[in-house]
């Protein structure tokens, strides 16, 4: 018997707009734009007032209306959530490059604007080792906004 991978639909995620805290306080916004961006901006937290648009992100169906995001980022972290909107929870997974765990105010601020400092600072790091976070965060707010819709992540 082989093994069956969930259909890979993860539309029930593309245009989710939501906000959630995770337990420790760090609150974030995320809007998933398309099948391969999400825009998201740190709301509350070491990094308040981080946010990026157009980060490129794997998207994919984990099944039983569950899904997963994962990326890269400019700074050297890495994100991975796992999203169950009907149920309205989020699992995120990260890790802190080593200099944003050091110096976190460095990164506030639209990514976007200041990309050039943001890969100098990368590059002269240190990244490891670096700092992980496992938590469930709740979602406190959610709406489904199409896609690719510029008005959505708007400066504050």
């Amino acid at each position: 018997m082989g093994t069956r991978f969930p259909t890979q639909d993860p539309s029930f995620l593309v245009g989710l707009h939501m906000v959630y805290e995770y337990s420790a306080g760090i609150r974030v916004e995320l809007y998933v734009r398309n099948p391969s961006s999400v825009d998201y901006r740190v709301l509350k937290g070491p990094v308040a007032e981080r946010w990026v648009t157009g980060q490129e992100a794997t998207v994919a169906s984990l099944g039983a209306g569950t899904g997963i995001l994962s990326w890269a980022e400019a700074t050297g972290s890495t994100v991975s959530l796992v999203i169950n909107p009907d149920d309205r929870w989020v699992y995120g997974s990260a890790f802190f490059a080593k200099w944003v765990e050091d110096q976190p105010h460095l990164t506030t601020g639209h990514q976007n604007e200041n990309l050039r400092s943001i890969l100098d600072l990368r590059n002269e790091g240190p990244i490891a080792p670096h700092s992980a976070l496992h938590q469930f965060a709740k979602v406190i707010a959610m709406e489904y906004r199409g896609t690719d819709d510029d008005r959505v992540m708007t400066p504050t």
